[in-house]
C-alpha cells in the first residue's frame, strides 16, 4: 500500500522529531491520540509534544495559529507571550508553543574574562546534547560519523545544564558553563527568528484537545487574543485551519463568478431565450437537499473538496435540465399540444436522465472510501441522486408555470 505524505518543511533542528504511525483500524485513532498525548505530557513535561490525526492538505501545522507581525522582535515576543498565556488558561488547548523557539544566551563579557569564546560555548552545548564528531567509521561504501556526547541521564533536560564544562583557552582548565552565561540563572533568547515578506513575524500555535472541535475552541480564543493591545505597525492575522479555509474560499470566490457567468451565457445562447435558462438555474439549488442529507448521514464536513463537489454537481444538473427542456421545445415546435408535449417529454427523458446520473453516481461511489475524495464523493452521490429525482418533477412544473401551459390546451401555441 502506498501512502501520500504532505508536510511543511521544518527548519533543521536537532531537538525536533516527527513520527508517523500507521494504524490498521482507523476507528482506534481518536483513542490512541488521547493516550499517546497523555503519556507524552506526563513522561516528557519539558517537551513540546503534539499528537494529531494525519490530514491530507497543504498544511499540517497547528489548527489554531495567531500570527503577529511588526518591526520590533522584542515587542512581537511580548505580544506572543500574552497570546500564549491566553491559550494556556484554556483547558481545551494543547501543544501550545511559539515558533521562534529559544536557546541559552552567551555572555561575551564573562566569556572574555574567563577565556571562553562563543565557539567553545556552542561546542560544549553541542557535545553534551547533540554529540560532537570525533571520527568516521567506514562500512563498505558508507561513512558513518562517530559521535561523543553525555550519557542519556545528563541530556534529557536542562536541569543539569549548569554542570556542563567548557575549556578555557586562557587557563586550559574546565569552567562551568554557567560562568559564561549572563546571570546565575539561565537566560534565553530567540533561536529561530522568522520573517514573512521581509517583516518580523511570530506565530503562537495551539491545538484543541481531541474531544473538542477546532471551531469551538477557536471562537473562544479569537476575541481574547484580538483584544490584546497592539502598537501602530503591528498586525494580527489568523493562520491554521481558519486562515487556510479563508484563503481557499477567497481563491474560489475570485474564479467561481467568472465560471458561473460563462455557464449562464452558454445556456442563454443555447436556447436564444431567457425563460428556459431561468428554469434551468432554478433547479440547481435542488442539489443542496441531497447534499445536506448526505453530509449528515455520513457525518462528513463541508470541507474544500466538498465545495468543489457542489460546483461540479451544478454542471451535472444543468445537463439534465437541458435535456428535458430541449425535448419539450422540440415537441412543441413539431406541433404537439403544449401540455401533451410537457408530459410526454418528461416521460420519454426519464430513462436517459436516470441512466446518465446513475453512471456518474456509480463512477464516483468508490471514492467514498478514499480519505481525500470522500467528501466530494458524498456530495456528488447524494446530491445528484436526490436532485435528479426532484428535477424530473420540478422542471415540467416550472416549465408549465413559466410558459402558462394549461391542461385544456388542445392546439399548438408558439413558445
Amino acid at each position: 500500500m502506498r501512502y501520500m505524505l504532505i508536510f511543511n518543511p521544518e527548519i533543521p533542528n536537532g531537538a525536533f522529531a516527527q513520527l508517523v504511525l500507521n494504524i490498521e483500524d482507523p476507528t482506534q485513532i481518536d483513542g490512541l491520540i488521547s493516550r499517546i498525548q497523555a503519556d507524552l505530557d506526563e513522561g516528557f513535561p519539558q517537551a513540546q509534544a503534539r499528537v494529531w490525526r494525519f490530514r491530507l492538505g497543504p498544511s499540517q501545522g497547528s489548527r489554531i495559529e495567531a500570527v503577529f507581525s511588526g518591526p520590533d522582535p522584542i515587542e512581537l515576543r511580548a505580544l506572543a507571550a500574552q497570546a500564549e498565556a491566553i491559550m494556556m488558561r484554556d483547558p481545551a488547548t494543547i501543544g501550545i508553543k511559539i515558533d521562534w523557539r529559544q536557546q541559552p544566551e552567551y555572555d561575551p563579557v564573562r566569556g572574555a574574562r574567563l577565556g571562553v569564546s562563543r565557539q567553545a560555548f556552542s561546542e560544549a552545548l553541542n557535545a553534551t546534547f547533540s554529540g560532537q564528531a570525533v571520527g568516521v567509521y567506514r562500512e563498505d561504501n558508507d561513512l558513518i560519523p562517530i559521535l561523543t556526547r553525555a550519557p542519556a541521564s545528563e541530556r534529557t533536560g536542562i536541569d543539569n545544564l549548569s554542570t556542563i564544562q567548557v575549556i578555557s583557552a586562557t587557563t586550559g582548565q574546565a569552567v562551568p558553563i554557567s560562568e559564561v552565561m549572563r546571570e546565575a540563572e539561565f537566560q534565553w533568547r530567540d533561536g529561530q527568528l522568522r520573517r514573512q515578506n521581509r517583516e518580523w513575524t511570530i506565530q503562537v500555535q495551539a491545538d484543541p484537545v481531541p474531544t473538542r472541535l477546532t471551531t469551538e475552541v477557536f471562537k473562544k480564543l479569537k476575541p481574547q487574543i484580538e483584544a490584546i493591545p497592539r502598537a501602530p505597525g503591528y498586525t494580527l492575522v489568523w493562520d491554521g485551519e481558519y486562515g487556510a479555509s479563508n484563503k481557499a474560499n477567497a481563491e474560489l470566490a475570485t474564479t467561481v463568478p467568472a465560471g458561473l457567468t460563462a455557464m449562464v451565457l452558454v445556456v442563454v445562447l443555447l436556447f436564444n431565450a431567457l425563460r428556459q435558462p431561468i428554469i434551468i438555474w432554478l433547479t440547481v439549488p435542488l442539489a443542496m437537499v441531497g447534499v445536506v442529507i448526505g453530509l449528515i448521514a455520513t457525518s462528513t464536513a463541508l470541507e474544500f473538496m466538498a465545495i468543489l463537489g457542489v460546483l461540479s454537481l451544478s454542471g451535472l444538473l444543468i445537463k439534465n435540465a437541458i435535456v428535458l427542456i430541449d425535448q419539450m421545445d422540440l415537441e412543441i415546435r413539431e406541433g404537439k399540444p403544449r401540455f401533451d408535449a410537457v408530459i410526454d417529454s418528461a416521460a420519454s427523458r426519464v430513462r436517459p436522465v436516470l441512466m446518465g446520473s446513475l453512471t456518474t453516481i456509480l463512477g464516483v461511489f468508490p471514492l467514498m472510501s478514499d480519505i481525500f475524495f470522500a467528501s466530494m464523493a458524498v456530495v456528488i452521490v447524494f446530491g445528484l441522486a436526490f436532485a435528479t429525482l426532484l428535477t424530473l418533477i420540478v422542471i415540467p412544473a416550472l416549465y408549465a408555470a413559466m410558459f402558462r401551459v394549461r391542461t385544456t390546451e388542445t392546439q399548438t401555441l408558439e413558445a
